[in-house]
């Protein structure tokens, strides 16, 4: 997030750019051109297909079947540390990074590869990016009342339901809001909170709250578009972030 900690609790970083149509792209020249920071390599080929129904007509249901299109090629390329990750194929780009530090960081690596995509495979549009953080607060606890009390931490608003079912064990909490940007309406944020349950349907056994942020487009644009836009996606979520948080959180992450 913009806002600097000494530590953050994001478990995984990711970000993705959808082609606004099937590029075939040059996976060897682009495993060559950033073998340098990220030097492992894997390649694979995915037959895409289509369903073709033969023989509709008026009053007449054709007979379905599957049909070979597009043979698609992925590559992803690694990090010698393996926590950052960039996969780009023949439909999409994406980078992912477990050991999240700072944005300005991730758009030193992610800029040159869009503009090597421009360049070299004329992807100039995309239908649909997206920047997602994905927040995995952990904390110590004694008990298994502590395991569920996240008063201290947590906006009240998102923990207004868990006692609704107070007389029931709770394996899972999860909610979902939508929300548009303040800056582009064509931007929306998908908000994830609550405790999640990595061993469901066996009982909560960590104390973990997730604050899953994905601010992402739904129209198409241009590349620079995206670009003059990653920094107001970056503050928007870091908003909602702050939002969701309380100060003795806070004080955890400036420890």
């Amino acid at each position: 997030m913009k806002k600097r900690y000494k530590r953050n609790f994001i478990a995984n970083f990711i970000i993705r750019f959808d082609f606004e149509k099937y590029n075939e792209i040059n996976v060897e020249k682009i495993a060559e051109r950033f073998q340098q920071d990220f030097p492992i390599i894997e390649k694979k080929n995915i037959q895409d297909h289509q369903i073709v129904i033969d023989g509709a007509g008026e009053n007449k249901i054709g007979s379905p079947r599957i049909e070979p299109t597009n043979l698609i090629h992925e590559i992803s390329m690694i990090n010698a540390k393996q926590d950052q990750r960039v996969k780009i194929s023949d439909m999409f780009f994406t980078y992912e990074t477990t050991n999240y530090k700072t944005f300005d960081d991730i758009k030193k690596i992610i800029c040159p590869i869009l503009d090597f995509l421009e360049t070299d495979n004329q992807v100039k549009k995309y239908k649909r990016f997206g920047i997602r953080y994905i927040n995995l607060i952990n904390l110590p606890c004694k008990n298994k009342k502590e395991l569920l009390d996240w008063n201290d931490y947590i906006n009240n608003e998102l923990l207004s339901s868990n006692s609704m079912f107070s007389k029931k064990e709770l394996l899972q909490l999860i909610h979902i809001h939508n929300i548009k940007s303040s800056f582009n309406d064509d931007i929306i944020y998908t908000v994830q909170s609550g405790m999640p349950n990595q061993n469901f349907p066996a009982s909560l056994m960590e104390k973990n709250f997730l604050i899953d942020i994905d601010g992402y487009s739904k129209v198409l644009m241009e590349k620079n578009e995206i670009i003059e836009m990653f920094d107001n996606i970056h503050n928007e979520e870091n908003e909602i972030f702050e939002t969701c948080i309380k100060d003795e959180l806070r004080r955890i992450m400036n420890e």
